[in-house]
């Protein structure tokens, strides 16, 4: 599994290659718990390349989904194959995610979002 972390316009961009399972999904985990560290993180998670996530590699996605959003942030996924989809699909998941066909969508979710007025 291959893990690299990047940042485009305030949004941290993890982007995720190979099969994701133990121990994998460690190395995804301590990737995610640092970038969902600060305010309000906004964090697009480019899955395009993963042909393959365990219950653990979705576990972490869920558990990083809440920490961010108990702070006020996101997890946003996109590019994901569609095995991995059915996968989304079959336990629910993609109701709880934002799911993006590109990671570019996600980004663009992220600053409409900014650029909206507020109250």
């Amino acid at each position: 599994v291959q893990v690299d972390v990047s940042e485009q316009d305030g949004t941290k961009i993890v982007t995720v290659s190979g099969r994701v399972e133990q121990p994998g999904s460690r190395k995804l985990r301590e990737a995610l718990e640092m970038l969902v560290s600060g305010e309000k993180p906004k964090i697009a998670a480019d899955l395009s390349q993963v042909n393959y996530l365990d219950s653990s590699a979705l576990g972490v996605l869920v558990s990083t989904l809440k920490s961010a959003k108990s702070r006020g942030g996101d997890l946003r996924l996109s590019g994901l194959r569609d095995m991995v989809m059915d996968v989304f699909r079959i336990t629910r998941l993609s109701s709880i995610f934002q799911i993006y066909p590109t990671l570019s969508d996600a980004l663009n979710g992220f600053k409409e979002e900014t650029s909206l007025p507020s109250g």
